[in-house]
């Protein structure tokens, strides 16, 4: 007991956080004429976890058959199924997956490259992967001439012909390329097959193929955001009768803002769906269809005489989701009920919090469950300041169930705002009062000398005519997210950023649909550029942040 109970410090030492590096390899880094029968060997710096190196191993040709691996202390020998190719550049790469036996990876992954000819390929690809995790991401390049491409599914039956691992910093360096053009990838291998699962595998595509030509070894700034496509097919799913005159159809995929009236490329959605009563064979007159802004894959469909008990069809045509996908004709076929219930519309949420403060440009907005009777609600809507004086309004309806308030003047510095919704007043489309008795909230303005500017440049030699969208985005929670839009001279400004840090990005929107487009592999579509500023915006109150230059590259 009294041993026990003895006093004395930990033992084992300090815990080991150093990372692992690569001392040596034969052959060494730039080698000719080296035997098509010579083995492999990697010195590391310490003592290896075995299984999570070996996977982080990438040989690039990628031999047929299976490597052997051998290990003496923290020495590894990979023995080849069969000789090394002739006159070939061989490309070995330790990826960051690689940990020592305390669990610390690579800082960076580690390439070396030797040649069976007389001389080493040069090409060079460089840049960024942004994303939240920065573990198992990978870069792989494809070949695009020859046999190696036949078409945007080799990614998923094929492995990359050269494969690196990204850092800790996002940053990667595919090195010793052969002249030729190339695809690149970033991607999250989840199952660690060395092929692209749809559906599943997280995957960034840039925005541009590369050409590694005999005049262009190095070509840096391909940039990658991560995301996982949706595969699924796009269709009408269900009818739901909520009352004699509405129905809510689901779709598969959300579909575009574009359907939204205050959309620059707006397109009516009651354009693309019919209603059939299918006893009859007679279209069904409709009053209204909405998209739902709360979950767009919803639409609701108002009849202006009620549906009575039997068999209907919904058809659609030509509807676009929000990835451009289009769903060009579909039928669903459904049963309207007796149904003696009335669908009360409610407001589902609004825009400001109570006791939020707010910005210049910041919106009042209401959404509402289903759609509203718009001259009746404007006539209900009370605004007010804490001086007693009643706001000037505008109202912007992007349907019938969502609408946006701007004030006629800019909110006052320091100011609190009263605002109620008069219940007697406001009406559905039925004429019908809204569901929510009475509504009533309360909210102030920032005052000016607390918020910060930012202006700056976009930069961009390949500039074109297409649009440029800058968002600002807080670190803090205090902060608030602020997107605004380029000027046809590429300057931006915004003088309603709240103190805090943040970090700017911006992209160019070539489908103009005000969204980041990822691209697609299958049938392959680039994704749209974007830039990343290099350092993090520092905004502070009453202060101008100038001269800030996001470079398109």
């Amino acid at each position: 007991m009294t041993a026990c109970a003895s006093q004395a410090p930990p033992g084992g030492g300090p815990e080991d956080k150093t990372a692992p590096t690569v001392l040596w390899s034969i052959p060494s880094g730039d080698s000719v004429r080296v035997d098509i029968h010579t083995t492999i060997q990697i010195a590391f710096s310490e003592a290896m976890n075995r299984n999570s190196t070996e996977l982080a191993i990438f040989i690039s040709p990628l031999p047929e058959g299976d490597i052997e691996y051998r290990w003496r202390k923290n020495l590894l020998t990979l023995t080849m199924p069969s000789p090394l190719p002739t006159r070939r550049t061989c490309v070995v790469t330790v990826g960051t997956d690689a940990m020592d036996q305390h669990g610390n990876p690579l800082a960076n992954s580690y390439s070396f490259a030797f040649s069976t000819g007389d001389s080493i390929d040069r090409g060079e690809i460089s840049g960024h992967v942004f994303a939240d995790r920065k573990q198992n991401v990978s870069v792989w390049a494809y070949q695009l001439t020859g046999d190696s491409m036949q078409d945007d599914s080799t990614v998923s039956r094929r492995r990359a012909d050269y494969i690196t691992q990204i850092g800790s910093d996002g940053s990667f360096r595919l090195r010793y390329l052969a002249p030729d053009k190339y695809r690149v990838i970033a991607i999250v291998d989840l199952d660690q097959d060395y092929l692209y699962s749809s559906g599943s595998d997280p995957i960034g595509i840039a925005a541009r193929d590369v050409d590694l030509g005999h005049m262009t070894f190095v070509e840096q700034d391909v940039d990658f955001h991560l995301s996982i496509e949706d595969t699924s097919s796009f269709v009408l799913q269900t009818a739901v009768q909520l009352d004699p005159w509405s129905l809510r159809l689901g779709f598969s995929h959300p579909l575009t803002d574009r359907y939204f009236e205050n959309q620059l490329r707006g397109t009516r959605l009651q354009e693309h769906l019919t209603l059939v009563d299918s006893s009859t064979g007679l279209l069904v007159d409709l009053e209204e269809v909405l998209l739902n802004p709360g979950r767009m894959t919803e639409v609701f469909v108002l009849t202006k005489d009620s549906l009575h008990a039997g068999a209907y069809a919904v058809r659609a045509s030509n509807v676009i989701s929000s990835a451009e996908d289009t769903l060009k004709s579909a039928v669903l076929n459904f049963s309207a009920e007796p149904v003696t219930r009335k669908w009360k519309t409610e407001v589902v949420s609004f825009h400001p919090a109570v006791s939020m403060r707010l910005v210049p440009g910041d919106r009042v907005t209401f959404q509402f469950s289903g759609s509203v009777n718009r001259a009746s609600f404007e006539r209900s809507f009370m605004l007010s300041d804490s001086n007693g004086r009643q706001v000037a309004r505008s109202f912007d309806w992007s349907n019938s169930a969502l609408v946006d308030f701007e004030p006629a003047r800019p909110w006052m510095d320091q100011m609190t705002y009263y605002l109620r919704v008069d219940s007697s007043v406001a009406m559905d489309w039925r004429h019908q009062t809204l569901l929510d008795t009475s509504f009533w909230s309360s909210f102030s303005a920032f005052r000016m000398d607390s918020l910060g500017v930012l202006s700056g440049m976009v930069e961009d030699e390949f500039r074109s005519n297409e649009t440029y969208i800058i968002q600002c985005r807080p670190i803090q929670k205090q902060g608030r997210f602020v997107e605004l839009v380029a000027d046809s001279t590429g300057t931006f400004s915004t003088n309603r950023l709240v103190a805090g840090r943040y970090v700017l990005e911006g992209f160019q929107d070539t489908d103009r649909n005000g969204r980041y487009s990822f691209g697609k592999i299958q049938p392959f579509h680039p994704a749209e550029r974007f830039a990343v500023y290099p350092d993090t915006l520092v905004i502070r109150p009453n202060w101008e942040t100038a001269n800030v230059i996001l470079r398109f590259k």
